[in-house]
């Protein structure tokens, strides 16, 4: 603070401080701008954001310098906020680099503040100083993170855009670095780059006092979804198909408000004009408006999928020719997708499971339209063939249109399609049967006027929505999260983190043999468990009965579960996998007696078990994190979980220990993403400069975080001892 200096004597802080109050009052409070951020931050965004509160600061430090050295007066903050400095777009060309000056240079309050020229120079040097200790500080730099990362370069993740480097088999596995460290080596070449184009910023001063929005190239992120003549012209042409659709019923824009990025998006869907009662059909579809592809061709290396897309592109080539020329018209004209993303924004995805899926469908995308001819295609480009199989997996339905009333896949059902999708749905076809080659949609409960109609297109989970359907929905009851690739996979990992008493002998080879022995054992009694819990041996646990009838009341009374190393809703585990866990804890204590290495019995019976588990995972959220064994045994938490399971029964303790153990590899998961969730909300609200497709898959990883912050606060909050 010696610039703060003068005759010897500091000047008061209180009155520094005071107008750095002031400041953030308006800024946060008073002012519009306020929605910017919840609280200044001090940060440079991955995306080019630089936190306002920080620039305006640091005018308002610099020209509180000026005044002192000219010995004047504190001067009033009320509403002057300064545009302090940006880079000249003739010197960066980056996004990013135009983001950081549209960030910096622009007035915060439109009001300009002519003749402080100490501003720009004095923040430009804070800045620049602050972020170059920033990277003297690290470890490597840019060069060596990015030689590692080349030798280290994932299958499937080139950025390669002609997809030439995309592997054949997609093992995804190397030797250098596990999948999450190579999403997190990328994440530090990011930010390393980010900070050194805010410096080549910082070097020149703003040529212009506004600079305009940079709009993604290729993306267009305006909204076509106008209501035009062309859905009149369609809607015409259904009913002279032969379609019913009900007065009560209107294809309309709708306005819906994000919780996650506050901020509204405007989708087409379908309203109710008037109130609609339970039961009344309010609408009936003949199947022959189906567009379906009815070739006989199996081309080698193309799914269905592609073939319907292709047919979409035939038919779409002839123009006014085709009967379904008015369905054809009204079909978005871009579409929100993951399968837009460039190939160096994957990384945005995070979650490993959906990220190698996500490659494999682009990858296969690519295949197909090279192996379909040019007249298959309709002589179109991949850009309309991409946006084409978006149409058929956005919009397309298993439906009876064979012969013989044979189901075809992948049939597009015009305005069925238009209905969206969500859990809470009011409209039902899938109890409907087919009657005369019609399909018939019934209100399964009353609709009130203005209400958006929605419809199920199935019990979809997040990851599902997100890579074939491009939207992801909040709280949504069918989601999940795989905590394992296979159930191998999770016994090896419990013997990881509870122990395998193989430390105990000092040679290597004999450490290593029992290891493997100890494993392989562990693995022979998980089997064996899965096996009789398969077999109806094993009862089932009574809150999976709850997610049964959860999934029961959204009208799901008979789906099919396929068995996974994975978690639920409401802090349910897959009833597989918690044999399979319990009956590796059973043996553990079998073979050792013992639970934590370290701990001492607790007799105790007035020990809080549920307040215990909490302080638990609470206190690993405060520290930093090493590896889920060295949480149970070695962290300053540990004592938590002592008191957690000595005082418990045998019975009691085994079910605590499987579901700390699911919670701790939640945890795990957690803390191998390259972001936090706070950064990632942080992102969300800075949603102008992303395009459409990075936003989505920023929505889905927040939620994907957030669903498994949930289980864990279920976990912990729904403890039961003694049942």
């Amino acid at each position: 603070m010696s610039a703060f200096e003068e005759n010897g004597s500091k000047v008061p802080m209180k009155m520094i401080y005071s107008g750095l109050r002031s400041l953030y009052d308006q800024f946060y409070i008073d002012s519009p701008q306020g929605a910017l951020a919840s609280v200044p931050d001090f940060s440079v965004g991955l995306d080019g954001y630089i936190d306002p509160y920080m620039i305006s600061a640091l005018g308002y430090l610099a020209k509180t310098e000026g005044m002192l050295q000219d010995d004047t007066q504190f001067f009033d903050v009320n509403n002057e906020y300064y545009c302090t400095l940006a880079g000249s777009m003739l010197y960066n060309k980056t996004l990013t680099s135009r983001r950081f000056m549209n960030s910096i240079c622009r007035d915060m309050s439109s009001h300009m503040v002519e003749g402080w020229n100490r501003l720009p120079l004095y923040t430009r040097l804070a800045l620049s100083k602050r972020i170059l200790g920033i990277l003297n500080s690290l470890s490597a730099t840019v060069e060596e993170d990015e030689a590692l990362l080349e030798a280290s370069m994932w299958e499937g993740l080139s950025d390669d855009d002609d997809g030439s480097h995309l592997c054949e088999t997609c093992q995804w596995q190397t030797e250098e670095l596990s999948f999450n460290d190579f999403l997190t080596l990328k994440l530090h070449i990011q930010r390393k780059n980010v900070l050194l184009q805010a410096l080549s910023v910082i070097s020149y001063d703003c040529v212009s006092k506004e600079v305009k929005e940079m709009k993604e190239s290729g993306v267009d992120n305006s909204s076509d979804d106008t209501l035009t003549d062309s859905h009149k012209e369609f809607l015409k042409w259904c009913e002279e198909g032969g379609a019913h659709i009900t007065e009560a019923l209107t294809l309309t824009n709708i306005f819906e408000t994000s919780n996650i990025t506050d901020s509204t998006s405007v989708v087409r869907g379908v309203k109710a004009v008037r109130d609609i009662e339970q039961g009344e059909i309010i609408c009936v579809l003949p199947l022959k408006l189906g567009l379906v592809d009815t070739s006989s061709s199996h081309l080698a290396g193309a799914d269905s999928w592609h073939l319907a897309a292709a047919h979409l592109l035939r038919e779409k080539s002839l123009g006014g020719k085709t009967n379904w020329a008015s369905y054809i018209n009204i079909l978005p004209k871009t579409v929100q997708s993951p399968f837009y993303l460039l190939p160096q924004e994957l990384d945005e995805v995070q979650w490993w499971p959906v990220l190698r899926e996500l490659v494999q469908i682009r990858r296969a995308i690519r295949t197909s339209f090279s192996l379909l001819s040019g007249e298959e295609l309709g002589w179109a480009d991949f850009d309309h063939y991409r946006w084409a199989v978006a149409m058929v997996h956005s919009r397309a339905f298993t439906l009876p249109v064979g012969k013989n009333d044979d189901y075809a896949s992948y049939v597009l059902m015009p305005f069925m399609d238009m209905i969206n999708h969500h859990f809470e749905y009011q409209a039902d076809w899938m109890s409907m049967p087919v009657r005369d080659g019609k399909l018939e949609i019934v209100a399964k409960k009353r609709i009130r006027k203005g209400e958006q109609i929605f419809a199920s297109f199935g019990p979809r989970s997040n990851d599902n929505l997100f890579l074939y359907y491009g939207f992801i929905l909040e709280d949504n009851p069918f989601d999940s999260a795989h905590l394992f690739s296979s159930f191998q996979d999770a016994v090896n990992w419990m013997a990881n983190i509870w122990g395998t008493g193989c430390n105990q002998s000092d040679e290597l080879e004999a450490k290593e043999e029992c290891e493997h022995n100890v494993r392989e054992g562990l693995w022979i009694e998980a089997h064996k468990a899965i096996d009789d819990y398969a077999a109806g041996v094993t009862d089932q646990r009574p809150e999976w009965w709850k997610l049964i009838n959860t999934w029961a009341d959204y009208g799901y009374e008979y789906m099919q579960f396929q068995p996974s190393p994975s978690i639920y809703a409401r802090g349910i585990t897959d009833p597989t996998l918690y044999v399979a866990l319990e009956a590796v804890i059973k043996a553990l204590i079998a073979e050792r007696n013992a639970t934590l290495e370290g701990c001492r019995h607790n007799s105790d019976n007035e020990v809080n078990h549920k307040s215990n588990l909490r302080h638990f995972f609470l206190c690993l959220n405060d520290i930093t994190w090493k590896s889920a064994a060295w949480a149970l045994h070695s962290s300053i938490c540990s004592e938590y979980a002592c008191q957690v399971l000595t005082s418990l029964s045998k019975r009691d303790q085994i079910s605590v220990m499987v579901k700390m153990s699911t919670s701790l590899r939640c945890i795990e998961i957690l803390n191998s993403f390259p972001t936090t969730i706070l950064e990632d909300q942080r992102l969300l609200k800075q949603h102008r400069h992303a395009s459409i497709h990075v936003q989505l898959a920023r929505q889905y990883r927040f939620l994907k975080k957030k669903f498994l912050m949930d289980y864990i606060h279920h976990v912990s909050e729904n403890l039961r001892i003694g049942t």
